[in-house]
């Protein structure tokens, strides 16, 4: 109980709770191209009540962190899946648990991340232009790239 009330051990528990289902959808995104939904489920909803539980968050913060990945599975419904549902819903779970900023800046860093990665990619005519990329591994280095700066 202890552990939970302690802001900062709250915190570094949703930390890693992020950085293993991270690690579990990236290997799931490169090896078959597709996300298993429970997984997601289950990490964001122990990362959303551990939320609810830290004395600094509130709930707007959370709902608009998960409103990211809301934003992600519309433009995958809007575009076909050129970008996969399956990735709007592990940013939502993200959103949920780690709030709005952290949340907007690693998808906005692991997009850029991404797109630089394909443009390379295109410019030495290793894969087309219509080529289709795992984002989870994007957004993994990215997470990890920003709890090493912090």
């Amino acid at each position: 109980m202890a552990l939970v009330q302690d802001a900062g051990n709250n915190l570094i528990i949703r930390c890693v709770l992020v950085l293993i289902l991270l690690y579990i959808m990236s290997i799931e995104d490169v090896r078959s191209k597709e996300l298993t939904v429970i997984p997601v489920l289950i990490f964001g909803a122990a990362g959303a009540a551990l939320s609810l539980l830290s004395c600094g968050r509130n709930i707007p913060e959370m709902i608009s962190g998960g409103a990211i990945g809301g934003v992600l599975i519309f433009i995958s419904a809007a575009t076909g899946g050129k970008l996969g549902l399956g990735d709007g819903l592990v940013v939502m779970m993200i959103g949920l648990t780690l709030g709005f900023s952290l949340t907007f800046i690693l998808v906005c860093v692991s997009l850029l991340l991404g797109a630089l990665f394909a443009l390379f990619l295109l410019v030495v005519k290793k894969k087309g232009r219509n080529a289709e990329y795992p984002y989870m591994p994007f957004l993994l280095i990215t997470y990890v790239g920003v709890l090493t700066a912090v």
